[in-house]
């Protein structure tokens, strides 16, 4: 991940979170709990189990900001976001994978979240918004 896409995704989370961006879509109650369950192809028992094979794994990890750090699988497309203690959503994961079908890009979403129900709510709204906003630009390039 370039110092361009962490200035992205950072601002697209400060966004976020301010109440900037708009919903586009409507979600169902929060993220799934984790209980060993699959998370972009990675089957982890936990938050930090996942955390653990995507940092030993081909990712370069980059702290996007307050309560963040972010891994990034270029040649996968795929973008791991883990809460750090000083977010409300504490512990949890989230990846997007941009996704091409059909010469069209998408950008698709996975939490892994253990925090409180409204905490993990929070986020997955979080995310739905910066996916959104991930489409749009790759459309707009």
């Amino acid at each position: 991940m370039n110092g361009m896409q962490v200035l992205l995704i950072s601002s697209y989370l400060k966004a976020a979170v301010a109440g900037d961006l708009h919903p586009l879509v409507s979600l169902p109650n929060a993220a799934v709990p984790s209980a060993n369950r699959e998370v972009c192809g990675v089957r982890a028992e936990s938050v930090a189990d996942l955390q653990s094979k995507i940092s030993g794994a081909s990712a370069a990890a980059t702290q996007a900001g307050d309560g963040y750090v972010v891994y990034a699988q270029e040649a996968s497309r795929r973008y791991w976001t883990f809460t750090t203690p000083a977010n409300r959503a504490y512990p949890a994961a989230v990846c997007r994978s941009i996704v091409t079908r059909n010469g069209v890009s998408d950008v698709s979403l996975d939490v892994m979240c253990e925090a409180d129900q409204g905490s993990c709510d929070t986020l997955q709204r979080e995310f739905v918004l910066l996916s959104e906003q991930m489409k749009r630009d790759l459309i707009a390039q």
